[in-house]
């Protein structure tokens, strides 16, 4: 019998080793410099990510409103407001690991790799969306302006 993982066990399953990962770390470094200098470490970690956090989120907010007022598609800002929440999340996981991974995502450099494999990921449709199926039809109104493309007339479904 063939039976294929599900993404979401798949998920669980990555979330499962990256816990592993983490505990793994911590007693490597609890052994290495001792258990209060390892929790002060942690605490300070934190302490500087979420700083970064805040900082970087107002940043990317400002950024997003300027582009909105501007005319402009905010692309870039909201995915860096995406990688800059999900480096929040990661700073409340205790661990070196995951507070690694969230200082990578607050530096512009490692960003900007995040953001592309978010952009391409989401592109591919790994990150799934809602399915629009529906047809091409003119505006209820004739003399409404239908905007800069056709009308598409349609319902969201969920996929089997």
């Amino acid at each position: 019998m063939n039976r294929r993982l599900r993404p979401g066990a798949l998920v669980g399953v990555g979330i499962l080793l990256f816990l592993l990962l983490e505990v793994i770390v911590l007693i490597q470094v609890g052994q290495a410099i001792g258990g209060g200098w390892t929790l002060l470490l942690l605490f300070a970690a934190s302490i500087l990510g979420f700083a970064l956090v805040r900082r970087q989120g107002a940043r990317s907010h400002r950024a997003v409103a300027e582009a909105v007022q501007a005319g402009k598609e905010p692309t870039k800002d909201l995915a860096d407001g995406v990688l800059i929440a999900f480096a929040g999340l990661l700073i409340l996981v205790p661990g070196f690991v995951s507070d690694a991974l969230a200082l990578l995502l607050l530096v512009p450099g490692p960003r900007n790799v995040a953001r592309g494999l978010l952009v391409a990921a989401i592109a591919r449709g790994v990150v799934p969306g809602p399915v629009v199926q529906g047809t091409t039809a003119p505006p209820s109104d004739p003399g409404a302006d239908p905007g800069p493309g056709p009308v598409i007339r349609g319902e969201i479904v969920e996929e089997p």
